[in-house]
């Protein structure tokens, strides 16, 4: 007997392009991986959540919970933008204070 592949197996095999998803923002990430993206601990996640505006976790399971790469992006990208407003209004407000 050889060890050649069967029907069975070579119509079931997988390519690397449909095992990978569309965009790799649209992947689900864990409150681990999104705490260490985010340089926070664990528990701060959910202060964040709370005072900060972070995203809310969607429901992965009875236990588990994950968030939408891409979600978290975005609200990263616009703290970045409010920040960068914030930080100008600052340096104004210091220039003023100077004159």
């Amino acid at each position: 007997m050889t060890n050649q592949p069967t029907a069975l197996h070579a119509n079931h095999s997988i390519s690397a392009e449909s095992a990978t998803p569309s965009s790799v923002h649209d992947r689900i990430i864990r409150k681990k991986e999104l705490a260490l993206i985010l340089g926070i601990s664990d528990a701060t996640v959910y202060r964040w959540i709370k005072s900060e505006g972070l995203p809310e976790p969607i429901k992965l399971g009875s236990n588990s919970v994950g968030w939408k790469l891409s979600e978290v992006q975005s609200w990263l990208d616009s703290r970045s933008r409010g920040l960068t407003i914030n930080n100008a209004k600052k340096s104004a407000q210091t220039a003023e204070k100077l004159k």
